[in-house]
């Protein structure tokens, strides 16, 4: 069960470890039936891997630290296009989950980030998604 907020800065999902790489980490709770939190601590000067995913919008939330946030898109000229972002402590960055993105640590402390996506649509595993091309209708 998720604990009231007592301070932003050290705020916790308080989730299962699920990602234990040697840049980051990532603990995931799952207590909500539509929606995951996930706890992101990534080291100074590392960065999370370049991805996307077609079932998935994200809000990034920082808690600490400093970085940037690299989005991009394929415009529909074919064009791509990349903005980027400069996180700390308070930014809020919506991320259409279907653009590439990726979060860099620019700072000599951890950047302490938490993510919050839904879980709609959310494979499980047992289905075949194909190849990606196509069109994704909730069922």
């Amino acid at each position: 069960m998720l604990k009231k907020l007592k301070n932003f800065k050290d705020y916790t999902a308080e989730g299962e470890l699920v990602v234990d790489h040697e840049d980051y980490k990532i603990w995931d709770n799952t207590d909500l039936e539509n929606f995951t939190i996930s706890n992101v601590i990534l080291k100074a000067g590392k960065k999370t891997y370049s991805h996307s995913h077609p079932f998935n919008d994200e809000i990034y939330i920082f808690h600490s630290g400093q970085g940037h946030m690299i989005i991009s898109r394929v415009t529909s000229s074919g064009k791509t296009e990349e903005t980027k972002l400069d996180v700390e402590a308070g930014s809020i960055i919506p991320v259409n989950g279907t653009y590439e993105h990726q979060t860099f640590n620019t700072g000599d402390t951890k950047l302490h980030f938490t993510m919050i996506y839904d879980n709609i649509g959310k494979p499980t595993g047992n289905e075949d998604i194909g190849d990606g091309d196509e069109e994704y209708t909730g069922e």
